[in-house]
């Protein structure tokens, strides 16, 4: 209805990366911009390098991002292993380290196990 429409907020959301290939490697770089309306500007700068891992149809990607808020965040980190399954399903592997949460209270490390598959 009408009425639920008046009541969200709108957010404008901007993002601007850049990447560099060099052989099976890979690196980039960008930043994020999140602005409610009325609320703060939250800013998050990211980066991360990636590529194959030789002949092991494996690849890897660590990537690490800042978010500039009143919070003070930490720069949380991602470690990500992959493998293709072939055709369009890919298994990932992926962990995250020195995170906290919106109040600020440290996250223990976690780790997730996920099968991708693009249709």
């Amino acid at each position: 209805s009408n009425s639920d429409r008046a009541d969200q907020s709108k957010t404008t959301n901007t993002t601007f990366a850049g990447e560099v290939t060099f052989g099976s490697m890979r690196a980039y770089v960008g930043q994020a911009t999140n602005k409610p309306d009325g609320g703060n500007k939250a800013r998050t700068i990211m980066g991360g390098v990636g590529g194959s891992l030789g002949d092991t149809g494996m690849g890897f990607l660590m990537q690490a991002s800042k978010e500039r808020d009143a919070m003070g965040k930490p720069t949380p980190i991602v470690l990500s292993l992959y493998r293709s399954l072939g055709g369009s399903s890919t298994v990932i592997l992926e962990g995250l380290f020195n995170d906290k949460d919106g109040e600020g209270n440290k996250i223990d490390a976690r780790t997730t196990l996920t099968l991708k598959v693009d249709f």
